[in-house]
């Protein structure tokens, strides 16, 4: 049986989730509830989310990341020259 598969049984039996990162059952307080809510598994789920995001951007729209990037260090070099 698939992990994947068992973990879902598991799951709608107990109203328990299982977190993505560390795979600890837990109870979520609400239906948005994705990670176990440790601080690391919370860190890790979001930059996970953030580049996926990015990524999905950039494959989207190419011009307009590029501009923004360039607009980013235009920025960024001139707070480095004051």
């Amino acid at each position: 049986m698939d992990l994947t598969k068992l973990e879902k049984i598991l799951s709608d039996e107990s109203g328990n989730k299982f977190c993505p990162i560390c795979a600890t059952p837990f109870k979520p307080r609400n239906s948005r509830q994705k990670t176990c809510g440790s601080a690391e598994c919370k860190r890790q789920y979001h930059n996970e989310y953030v580049r996926q995001y990015k990524k999905q951007q950039r494959e989207e729209f190419p011009e307009f990341v590029r501009e923004q990037s360039r607009l980013a260090m235009r920025k960024m070099r001139a707070r480095r020259k004051d």
